[in-house]
């Protein structure tokens, strides 16, 4: 079990909402329209009791100042969690920095990259932390600061 499906156990939400992924897949299979899961996921969700809120635009900090609506998160669930839906043939890194980035700056320290027109759910999803991305940052920037200084000198 590596580090982020201990958030299933230590997260019950990040559980349901995989679980509600992969009801939805049952359902529909791999070929619907983005939206057409989105709006699926959402009403399962809220069946089970969770606040969602679809297209939910953020706000993200610039150097004192606030840029409004910056980006649009698909799906946020209990204000803690977001939600990257895709339905296309692979994913590729930057739909992960795209969730990652979204995470990042609103604080969000959950959330699921989901691309539903793969053809096993489970290869296309992918549960996040925030706290694991900030510690992947770190230890990046601390791998990076040597090359730096040495491009210095």
């Amino acid at each position: 079990m590596d580090d982020i499906e201990k958030y299933d156990i230590l997260h019950p939400l990040m559980a349901e909402v995989v679980d509600a992924c992969y009801k939805v897949y049952r359902e529909f299979g791999r070929f619907f329209m983005e939206h057409a899961y989105e709006v699926a996921l959402a009403y399962e969700l809220r069946k089970r009791g969770h606040k969602v809120d679809s297209q939910r635009w953020i706000d993200v900090p610039y150097y004192g100042e606030v840029i409004e609506r910056a980006f649009r998160a698909d799906l946020v669930v209990d204000d803690i969690l977001i939600i990257e839906l895709k339905a296309t043939d692979e994913i590729n890194e930057r739909f992960h920095a795209q969730i990652q980035t979204y995470m990042k700056f609103a604080r969000f320290p959950l959330g699921i990259l989901v691309n539903f027109h793969g053809e096993l759910l489970k290869n296309n999803l992918f549960r996040k932390s925030l706290s694991e991305i900030e510690k992947y940052e770190a230890s990046r920037q601390q791998r990076l600061r040597p090359l730096v200084n040495s491009c210095k000198s």
